[in-house]
């Protein structure tokens, strides 16, 4: 008995139908649908509405290749121009064909073998027959569908097999391509998985690192032949290669070829894909850069030497003395230059022929101690052998080089790797010392920086002989100097003995040109005149009556006044002096100063009556200083009139003597520094 509730229930349930009936009344009457589901005892039916069958045509006909509906007979009941299109016959031609007729002999049974299939689909590859018998092979793909009254039908789609076969050959010419563009690329490649498995390695890998796939079949291969104890660096870097999603750059990295050489390759990794089997590769890329890095290199040591080869020629120009100059270089090497350690040695001439260091900058131990002769030891050292044989020594590997086995020793305990040794050679062609450079990097010093480092030694030897030659020229000009004072206090004390000489003959004039001399060289000094002619006046004031001795005693010492002839003979004396003195090699023209000491201003002088300039300045101060001290002074015929008349008589204005010269004695007397 239906309750209440169920009755309210399928009331309900019938509103709902009715209302679902309705709204595909309504859709069907608006054409909103193209088909309809009609489920049945025997299963779902599709029913086409409309243009419901229009929209079916134009989804098989959009499909790639052919497609055919069957009966449960093979029978064709419909299908697409591309099914058409490949057997070359018209669409109508086809539909309503059996599909039999179609196939090759072989492959006519493949309709019953899907048909008789447990598989709700099956692919075979089939070949279709054309109008004119040709075989078109292609892909046959079926699908059992449930017709009319569960009546089978099958959905055949085909796949014509030369578009496969183009689309196969292509991606196999591609990956040809990609093969021998890899394989011709000029830069080092290398395919690799993630569990380390070498896949392949191109001709430039193998031709610069000299491995083959063969002889590094993993990566744990390679890396241990390419970097040895550097092995965990490279481990790391090849491990995270296998997470990039992005070609990423390794950086530089020194690798050890084959034969042995040292190579820097730049590495850089990409993702390649996922191997069949789920692994991951990578593609690894290098560019070898080991001759750009030598370029680098050189040009690093180039203009290393440049540098110090301009610090050492301005320390040639500015260091005057040899041990600051010596140093200077050193140190300039270290500092600008970048050497390890620099020093000078001199060849000694000792029975060793030891090398004496004379300057050094950098650390000393390793090297200096040994390196002590250029004797018959001196094959032993790169320094020692340059200065015999005169030639510059460039140890480039001096761990490995067998010219110097102690050199060799040192090197390893001392950690420097190569040593330059310059000979120093004079103007003569003599090698008198050496020029030592180390270096902490192999191969230090190429052609380029040897051939600089050779025009510094040759600078360097030059600018030390110079210094040298400097040094001897100086010591022998102080010398001379000490030598030339010497003479000159010689040459003084023999003109004032000639003096007293002169003077011996007239007691009354004893010291006369003395203090002539002195007061000269005090007037020469209140005018201002250099210490050269000072000089001068006081030497000729030391001989300016030395005419003196051709004159008789007799009249020399004459109480009363002279006669004409006396007087006369007294004149001859600047004469005669200068006669006496011209024959002497002086600094100074004292002999004309001699012979000019008695000329006056205005003509009325004697012995040759000079005016003016033309009378030597020298001779116009000796004519002041002789007429002040002989009126200051006794005299046989008359005693002193003292100086105050002395210079009154020079003052007098008569125009007799030099008027610059009068001022200065008026000053000398008028402050007391006559000197009488």
């Amino acid at each position: 008995m239906t309750t209440d509730s169920g009755l309210v229930a399928e009331v309900e349930d019938l509103h709902t139908r009715l209302a679902e009936a309705e709204e595909t009344v309504r859709a069907i009457r608006e054409g909103e649908t193209d088909a309809l589901v009609i489920a049945g005892d025997q299963g779902d039916e599709v029913r086409f509405l409309g243009g419901g069958e229009r929209i079916y045509r134009q989804f098989i006909e959009a499909m790639g290749g052919g497609t055919a509906l069957l009966s449960s007979d093979g029978t064709i009941l419909s299908c697409n121009t591309g099914l058409a299109t490949t057997l070359q016959r018209p669409l109508d031609q086809v539909v309503g064909t059996a599909m039999r007729d179609h196939l090759s002999p072989e492959d006519r049974d493949a309709i019953t073998t899907v048909a008789l299939s447990d598989a709700r689909s099956n692919v075979r590859k089939i070949r279709l027959l054309t109008s004119e018998g040709h075989p078109v092979q292609v892909y046959l793909s079926a699908t059992i569908l449930e017709g009319v009254e569960a009546q089978p039908v099958f959905d055949l789609t085909f796949t014509n097999l030369a578009e496969v076969v183009s689309a196969e050959k292509a991606l196999e010419e591609s990956e040809s391509q990609l093969k021998r563009v890899m394989t011709e690329a000029p830069v080092p490649m290398m395919v690799h998985a993630e569990d380390g498995e070498v896949l392949a390695v191109n001709r430039a890998w193998v031709e610069i690192s000299g491995y083959s796939q063969v002889d590094i079949p993993s990566i744990a291969d390679w890396t241990e032949k390419a970097y040895g104890k550097r092995i965990g660096l490279a481990d790391e870097n090849i491990d995270g290669a296998y997470g990039i999603t992005d070609r990423t750059e390794e950086g530089e990295r020194t690798i050890r070829t084959a034969s042995g050489e040292q190579r820097v390759w730049d590495f850089c990794s990409a993702p390649l894909g996922t191997l069949p089997d789920g692994r991951r590769t990578v593609t690894s890329t290098a560019r070898d850069i080991t001759e750009h890095k030598r370029d680098e290199r050189r040009l690093e040591q180039t203009t290393r030497a440049l540098l110090t080869l301009s610090a050492c020629n301005e320390a040639l120009v500015r260091e005057k003395d040899e041990r600051s100059l010596l140093y200077g270089i050193c140190n300039v090497a270290v500092t600008q230059g970048s050497y390890l350690t620099a020093w000078i040695g001199y060849a000694e001439h000792d029975e060793a022929k030891s090398i004496r260091r004379t300057a050094f900058a950098g650390p000393e131990e390793g090297y200096f101690g040994q390196a002590s002769s250029w004797g018959d030891s001196a094959a032993e050292w790169p320094s020692g052998l340059a200065i015999r044989e005169r030639t510059p020594i460039f140890a480039r590997d001096a761990r490995h080089d067998a010219r110097f086995p102690s050199l060799r020793e040192a090197a390893v305990a001392h950690g420097y790797e190569s040593v330059a040794a310059l000979p120093l050679v004079d103007s003569r062609g003599t090698s008198f010392g050496v020029f030592v450079l180390v270096a902490t990097e192999p191969d230090a010093f190429d052609v380029d920086e040897m051939n600089l480092l050779q025009e510094l030694t040759t600078d360097l030897a030059y600018g030390i002989e110079s210094l040298q030659s400097e040094r001897k020229r100086t010591e022998a000009e102080n010398g001379f100097v000490v030598a030339n004072e010497h003479l000159r206090r010689l040459f003084v004390e023999l003109t004032e003995m000639v003096g007293r000489v002169v003077e011996a003959r007239d007691p009354y004039t004893s010291g006369h040109q003395k203090r002539v001399a002195i007061v000269a060289v005090a007037l020469a000094k209140q005018m201002g005149l250099d210490r050269d002619i000072t000089e001068s006046v006081r030497v000729a004031a030391l001989v300016h009556d030395v005419g003196k001795m051709f004159v008789p005693a007799e009249i020399l010492s004459k109480p009363g006044r002279l006669s004409e002839a006396e007087y006369l003979l007294i004149k001859e004396h600047p004469l005669a002096g200068f006669n006496i003195l011209k024959g002497v090699s002086f600094e100074w023209p004292i002999a004309e100063m001699v012979l000019q000491h008695h000329e006056r201003m205005d003509g009325s002088g004697y012995p040759n009556g000079l005016q003016g300039d033309h009378i030597l300045i020298e001779s116009r101060v000796l004519a002041v200083a002789d007429v002040v001290e002989a009126m200051s002074s006794h005299r046989p015929y008359r005693s002193a009139l003292g100086v105050e008349t002395a210079v009154a008589e020079i003052s007098s204005g008569s125009g007799k003597y030099d008027p610059v010269v009068v001022q200065a004695c008026q000053s000398l007397y008028e402050t007391g520094r006559m000197g009488l």
